[in-house]
C-alpha cells in the first residue's frame, strides 16, 4: 500500500510537471493578441477559480470548508504561493533576463530543503542535497543563464521572492493536511486573481481579439481554445496534481521534480515552435533528470528510516473531522 501511494505520488509529480511546461507555450500564443504575460496568468487563475467554485459548491461542498485556525494558513497560500510566486516572476522578468529569472526561481527546491532540515529537523541524506544542486546546475545550463547576463539588484530581489514563494506553495501544500485539496486548490486561485488585479489591468485587455485565431507553431488554433488548455491543462489539473503529490511524497521531493517543468517547457518549445536546443542545454536536461533520480533515492531509502514529517497545521480532532470518505 505505502508503495502504491508514493508510485502515484511521483507519477502526479511527473504529470504536473508536464502540464505546467505547456504553459509557456500557451501564453507565448496570447501574446500575439497582445496579451501581457502577467495578464494571462491572471485570466487562467481567475477562469479556472470561476470553473471549480461552483463545482465544488455543488459537488463537494465540504471541500470549501476551512477550520477558523487554517483561514491564515490558507490565505498566506493564496497570497505567496499563488499571487506572490507569479508576481513576483514577472516583477523579476521587467528587471533581469528570463534565463537569470528562472534559475534563482527554481532554487526553491535547495530553499525547501533548507527549511525541512532547520526547521522541521528532517534528517536528508547527500543523495537529496546533490540531487538538488545537480537540478539547479542544469537548469543554468537549459535556461542557458550565460546569455545576456543583466544584474539588477532589484530585479535579483524580486527573483529570489518569487524561490522564496514557490518554496511557500511546496511547504503549505504538504502542511495544511487538513484542508481538501479542491478547497485549497479555489481559496488559493481566487485570492491570487484578486491580488493580481491591479498588476494586470483586466481593463486594458482588448478583449474582441478572443474571438480571432493565434499560430502555435504552424498550426492556427482559436484564441478561446488556447485559454481553454492553459485554464484546464496547465492550470487546474498541473496544480492539483502538484499539491496531490506533495501530500503523497514530500516537499523536498516534489520540488525537485518540479524543476522538471523547465525541461518539459523547452522540449515543448522544439516540439512546437521548433526552437533549436544546444548541446549544453542537452546536457542540463540530464543533469536536471540525474537530480531528480538521486532526490527519488533518497526520499526512498529514507522510508526505511524513522524520520520527522511536516508538522500538520491542524488539530488531531480537525484532521477527523475534515478527513475526506
Amino acid at each position: 500500500m505505502r508503495f502504491r501511494h508514493h508510485a502515484a505520488g511521483l507519477v502526479m509529480a511527473l504529470l504536473s510537471a508536464c502540464c505546467f511546461g505547456f504553459a509557456g507555450v500557451a501564453a507565448k500564443a496570447l501574446g500575439q493578441v497582445g496579451l501581457e504575460p502577467v495578464q494571462a496568468v491572471w485570466i487562467r487563475l481567475l477562469v479556472s477559480a470561476c470553473l471549480l467554485m461552483p463545482y465544488a459548491f455543488l459537488r463537494r461542498p465540504r471541500a470549501l470548508r476551512v477550520p477558523r485556525p487554517l483561514l491564515p494558513a490558507v490565505a498566506a497560500y493564496g497570497l505567496l504561493a499563488v499571487a506572490g510566486a507569479q508576481g513576483m516572476f514577472f516583477a523579476a522578468l521587467s528587471r533581469v533576463p528570463v534565463s537569470v529569472a528562472l534559475l534563482i526561481a527554481y532554487l526553491a527546491p535547495i530553499l525547501v530543503l533548507l527549511w525541512a532540515k532547520c526547521v522541521w529537523r528532517r534528517r536528508m541524506s547527500w543523495q537529496a542535497v546533490v540531487g538538488a544542486g545537480l537540478a539547479a546546475l542544469g537548469l543554468a545550463s537549459v535556461v542557458q543563464v550565460w546569455t545576456g547576463v543583466r544584474l539588477d539588484p532589484l530585479g535579483l530581489l524580486f527573483a529570489l521572492a518569487a524561490a522564496c514563494c514557490l518554496a511557500t506553495y511546496f511547504l503549505l501544500s504538504e502542511s495544511l493536511a487538513g484542508v481538501d485539496l479542491l478547497g485549497l486548490l479555489v481559496w488559493g486561485l481566487a485570492g491570487g486573481a484578486i491580488v493580481l488585479t491591479p498588476v494586470a489591468a483586466p481593463w486594458n485587455i482588448q478583449w474582441w481579439a478572443f474571438t480571432g485565431t493565434v499560430e502555435v507553431g504552424p498550426w492556427p488554433v482559436p484564441v478561446v481554445g488556447v485559454v481553454a488548455w492553459l485554464v484546464v491543462v496547465s492550470t487546474v489539473v498541473a496544480y492539483l496534481t502538484g499539491m496531490g503529490a506533495v501530500r503523497r511524497l514530500s516537499s523536498p521531493l516534489a520540488s525537485v521534480l518540479a524543476s522538471l517543468e523547465v525541461v518539459v517547457s523547452a522540449v515543448v518549445a522544439l516540439a512546437v515552435l521548433d526552437e533549436q536546443l544546444s548541446m549544453a542545454q542537452w546536457g542540463g536536461m540530464v543533469l536536471v533528470l540525474a537530480g531528480a533520480f538521486l532526490s527519488h533515492q533518497a526520499t526512498t531509502n529514507s522510508r526505511r528510516a524513522r524520520e520527522t514529517v511536516a508538522p500538520r497545521l491542524v488539530g488531531k480532532e480537525l484532521a477527523t473531522a475534515n478527513a475526506r470518505p
